[in-house]
């Protein structure tokens, strides 16, 4: 009776949390605000405004109670928690000794959590007037100078913390930085605040990775005629590890995200500041700081400026806004991208549609063409060479038309897009929706250093704005229908109304639920979707040369049919325990190289291992080989669980017509918990290194007809391959295992030849979650030094000329880029000793010609002739740019490749150095389905033929610098 009065009375404080139980399923609530940019005029009186610090009617200013606020200058912490309370923060560092709560016990523990952490201080809160906060209590809001607006759990309140002045420091989340509510003084020259992120500061437990600020509110000067914000009003950023620009004009409605090292190993003071000119501009502005723990599932991917989370919204360039007017509202210097998070794995098209607008124009960036006449460069897009766009452009990478007349351009695409219409048809004078189906969906936006001063010119009659653009992903056709009808909207207000509810209902039945201090989506017991394996075409061969037993109950998920390999043995099954001290834990032979688990010499004996060099802990190092495809039977598969194992083929001959198939389990809760070696961590991503890799060769339409292998179960495209592919890699993206089991399903497929060579040993590595060598989302490859070579699958320096792409690829290939170093990445062809081409993607479309005293003759072997040259086979490198370009040719850059040249000039006969400083670094590889067959834009020249030199795919150098 006691209990179900407490629960009662709990849930009722629930209740009466109000937004701030509503919205902690998103940590973050600053997330709300990309969906939509706001356009609406700021106030130019004392109008209400919740915005406003004094709409909540207070003298406190969100200081520390350190002492009373100084002069414009004062350097003492605004919204810092002092030490010296131990009722306000709870210092983990140090345990819990020190915290005095006005609960003497932990609230979680009522439904039966076990977790250190208190409901507060620490949780983000939303006010009633969605003003966002921190959960603290009445005391502690007081103590550091906060307001209370509406309230969290149990009892605590929703502060509200606000700085105004100049020269502070701040340190707690969610602190809204507004402009002095005096307003500037002509005398003002400067205004910055300091952020420190510290995990030693008993208020940031935890260790943060980002900074996202919002621009609630943001308005200072315009850009001067050159797009310059220099020489007036400027905004920047100091501190970050990634590339922010300066900023003016009206920002509202727009964010940022500052990447930082991590405050636990780093600490680091982040500075925002405002430079005012002479001008007496109007000058307001109110920033929400948030700060982004380093194990948040929603922090921005690297190096991008911008992120948004949601499946649609709407997307614009800093100072764009519906205003009547033909001044520069385009700013200067701006080069960043913009990133999307894929909302689910099949959600395999982003599309972006420019503003319905009023006043001004959606999209205006430089103008179409410099060779044109100057009443021909305005209202049309960017011209058809694909090279007229180098002072100003957006990069959205294979944006096509999706209603685009096939039977007038077949196969349109583009990537660099500027003028004052949106369209990848030259010179046309309507916008239209633009998609891309690269992944992971990045733009890149670019600037050049003003508007007229360069040779080719940027600015048209009309001035430039830049853009506004609304976004969306599309996912499958059911999606889509949903998405469309009528009811969506009412039905997610009806299921919103039914949460509380569930909640009701979860008490009743004793479930384990909680409210403001811990989102409980991610306890709910996900359903086990194992992926079976498809035997109804095996024999009941039972695999003796394998010693493993049938997994019998409590196994019964896993069924007789499997013979899972790298398991433990049933009488070895209780050697180890997940808690045991370096459980699994990952090993380097120093006798061979190669990479083991960390197991004693019994437990490596039962597992089949080899025991290859010591582990600091006496332990050997154990390594994993299973070997398939030895049997009598034409089909095979077989599973694993271990990390670092490698998959071996047989020996033996491997006959025609075949299949082998390796399972790689990934599950962290294994049938009633029984240990088993496997990883307690929760795996995302799981990476196969190709030591030896050689199946047959593509034919001649470079399909993977005979042989090839294919990978199912991850949620990222992966290609099919054939061919040599020695030293590649792929990294296969899964939902975390703790939360869904995954099988991964490995296959060689093998044609109708037994004459071929068919040898592999690959290395499958899994990946936690939280591993900081985790891929980018969406990267099928990725490079983590600062130099080596990145090659297509199947390129390789040897003779001939019979054609080594393969077809229907369609992947993105990134690189890490390191914290405080040059922002460049540079790709130069590899130097080969064969007659092997290192760069060889299709020929132009358009080809070049000689004049002869004869006839004319054709010259496949030069670079592409504009990207709508290039819409077969291809790779995109976001911005960029020849580092070795003529003088004539001034800021000569591109996005699209092809020929049988790596130039971004047009028709050239030499390859050279293409770098590029867009961010995050990557370049995206596609080729079509076929090599002749393709109409009427064939990848070779004459149609319907083999090129003459065969397509080869590319090998290139890189470096970042």
């Amino acid at each position: 009776m006691f209990a179900g009065m407490v629960k009662f009375v709990l849930l009722a404080s629930c209740f009466q949390a109000g937004n701030a139980c509503k919205d902690n399923t998103v940590e973050q609530a600053a997330l709300r605000e990309d969906s939509s940019i706001n356009n609406v005029d700021p106030p130019t009186g004392l109008t209400p405004n919740p915005w406003l610090s004094y709409y909540y009617n207070s003298q406190q200013q969100g200081r520390s109670p350190a002492g009373n606020r100084g002069s414009e200058n004062d350097q003492r912490m605004e919204n810092r928690a002092v030490f010296s309370i131990p009722s306000m923060f709870p210092n983990r560092l140090f345990g819990n000794g020190n915290i005095v709560n006005p609960f003497i016990f932990n609230p979680r523990s009522l439904f039966g959590k076990s977790s250190s952490s208190s409901v507060f201080p620490y949780d983000s809160c939303s006010s009633p007037n969605g003003v966002m906060g921190i959960c603290a209590t009445s005391g502690t809001c007081n103590q550091i100078s906060g307001t209370a607006s509406g309230s969290c759990a149990f009892g605590t309140v929703c502060c509200i913390n606000i700085a105004t002045n100049c020269g502070g420091t701040v340190s707690l989340n969610n602190t809204y930085w507004q402009s002095p509510t005096t307003g500037i003084s002509s005398s003002t020259t400067s205004c910055a605040l300091t952020i420190k992120l510290d995990t030693k500061l008993t208020e940031q437990p935890k260790p943060i990775c980002q900074v996202r600020l919002n621009f609630v509110q943001f308005t200072i000067a315009q850009p001067d005629a050159q797009s310059l914000c220099t020489n007036g009003d400027f905004f920047d950023v100091g501190g970050q590890t990634n590339k922010v620009p300066t900023i003016c004009g009206d920002n509202e409605g727009q964010h940022m995200y500052l990447n930082v090292p991590s405050s636990a190993t780093n600490p680091t003071d982040l500075e925002l500041a405002f430079t005012f000119g002479a001008t007496g501009a109007t000058r307001v502005w109110n920033i929400m700081i948030s700060m982004l723990p380093c194990e948040a599932n929603y922090l921005a991917p690297p190096d991008c400026l911008q992120y948004f989370p949601s499946r649609s919204g709407r997307v614009s360039s800093f100072n764009w806004r519906d205003v009547a007017g033909t001044g520069t509202r385009q700013l200067a210097n701006q080069d960043y991208s913009i990133c999307f998070r894929r909302t689910s794995s099949n959600s395999g098209r982003l599309c972006f549609t420019p503003c319905v607008t009023v006043n001004q124009l959606a999209f205006s960036i430089s103008v179409a063409n410099t060779a044109l006449p100057i009443t021909q460069q305005t209202s049309v897009s960017q011209g058809p060479s694909g090279i007229d766009c180098n002072n100003d452009f957006l990069v959205i990478p294979g944006g096509f038309d999706p209603v685009n007349p096939t039977l007038l351009v077949p196969n349109m695409a583009f990537d660099r897009f500027c003028g004052e219409r949106l369209n990848p048809r030259p010179l046309t004078g309507a916008s239209v929706t633009v998609c891309t189906t690269m992944t992971p969906f990045r733009i890149a936006y670019q600037t050049n250093g003003d508007e007229t001063v360069t040779p080719t010119a940027d600015r048209a009659g009309n001035g430039n704005r830049g853009f506004c653009l609304n976004f969306q992903q599309s996912s499958a056709v059911f999606e889509q229908a949903v998405s469309s009808f009528p009811l969506k909207e009412l039905i997610a207000k009806i299921m919103s109304r039914l949460s509380c509810f569930f909640l009701l209902a979860a008490l009743m039945f004793h479930r384990q639920v909680s409210c403001a201090w811990e989102d409980d989506s991610s306890e709910e017991e996900p359903k086990i979707a194992r992926q079976v394996v498809d035997n109804s075409f095996r024999s009941p061969y039972r695999f003796a040369a394998y010693p493993w037993q049938q997994w019998s109950s409590p196994y019964a998920s896993y069924q007789p049919r499997y013979q899972p390999s790298f398991r433990v043995p049933q009488d070895a099954v209780t050697v180890y325990s997940q808690s045991t001290p370096g459980f699994t834990q990952s090993c380097k032979s120093s006798c061979t190289g190669e990479r083991g688990n960390c197991f004693d010499a019994e437990t490596c004996s039962s597992l089949g291992g080899r025991a290859s060099g010591n582990c600091r802990d006496g332990r050997v190092c154990c390594i994993n080989v299973v070997n398939t495809c030895h049997g009598k039977y034409s089909r095979h598969s077989d599973a694993v669980t271990l990390n670092n194992t490698y998959w071996q083929s047989s020996l033996r001959p491997i006959p025609a017509s075949s299949s082998c198939t390796l399972t790689v389990k990934l599950d962290t809760r294994l049938p009633d918990n029984t240990p088993a070696p496997v990883s307690p961590l929760s795996i995302c991503q799981v990476r196969l290194s190709f030591l030896v890799f050689t199946i047959s060769q593509p034919d001649s339409e470079s399909v993977c007809s005979g042989d090839y292998f294919e990978v199912a179960g991850a949620t990222n495209t992966v290609p099919n391959i054939c061919g040599f592919n020695d030293g590649q890699h792929m990294y296969l993206h899964v939902p975390p295992s703790d939360v869904t089991p995954t099988d991964l399903q490995l296959t060689f497929n093998f044609g109708a030849s037994d004459i071929e060579t068919r040898a592999w040993n690959i290395l499958i590595s899994k990946i936690p979650c939280g591993s900081p060598r985790l891929a980018p989302a969406d990267c099928l490859q990725y490079f983590t030094t600062r130099s080596g070579v990145v090659q297509t699958f199947n390129w390789r320096d040897v003779a001939g000329t019979a054609t080594r792409q393969l077809a229907n690829q369609d992947y993105s290939i990134c690189f890490r880029s390191a914290p405080y170093s040059p922002r460049q990445l540079c790709l130069t062809p590899c130097t080969v000793v064969t007659t092997q081409k290192p760069f060889s993607l299709s020929t132009p479309s358009v080809q070049t010609t000689v004049a002869t005293t004869t006839a004319t003759s054709l010259r496949p072997d030069v670079s592409q002739v504009g990207s709508l040259d290039c819409n077969n086979d291809f790779v995109v490198i976001p911005g960029g740019f020849n580092i070795g370009n003529p003088a004539p040719v001034p800021n000569m850059a591109f996005d699209r490749y092809c020929g049988e040249k790596f130039n971004a000039l047009p028709g050239n006969n030499a390859s050279t150095t293409v770098c590029t400083t867009a961010t995050p670094f990557r370049v995206l590889y596609r080729t079509n389905r076929d090599e002749t067959l393709t109409s009427p834009t064939a990848d070779s020249f004459p149609a319907n033929s083999i090129p003459v030199n065969g397509n080869r795919g590319f090998c290139l150098n890189f470096r970042l610098q």
